[in-house]
């Protein structure tokens, strides 16, 4: 794949990715009990056991996508390290050909020489 067309996909997914949500609203019916006294009783017991367990998942699923992106980070860390690399091999290919084409080129050694030799 060319790779133009993979940093654009990339690019675009990465986009897709920004606009959802991680993480869904984390507001429970107890939320509002957490700095105070509230004892729960045995069936608020059940269903705050359900809100942690719902929690340790969502806890692992980040925990594993945020290694996804740390991969994808370093990886285009490196990325981006070779692709400056490139283009500042570019740069200095380009100034070296144009220097080839400087009209002090064309001028005959001869000609230089006696230039040189009245300096």
């Amino acid at each position: 794949m060319d790779d133009m067309v993979a940093l654009a996909k990339l690019d675009s997914l990465l986009d897709e990715c920004l606009a959802q949500p991680i993480i869904s609203d984390l507001e429970t019916p107890y939320s509002r009990y957490d700095s105070t006294n509230f004892v729960p009783a045995p069936r608020d017991i059940a269903y705050i056991d359900e809100v942690l367990h719902q929690r340790h998942a969502q806890l692992i699923h980040i925990s594993y996508q945020l290694s996804i992106a740390q991969s994808a980070f370093w990886k285009l860390e490196a990325l981006q390290t070779r692709l400056e690399q490139s283009l500042s091999h570019v740069r200095l290919s380009a100034i070296s050909h144009k220097a080839l084409t400087s009209p002090v080129r064309r001028i005959p050694p001869e000609v230089l020489g006696e230039i040189f030799y009245h300096c």
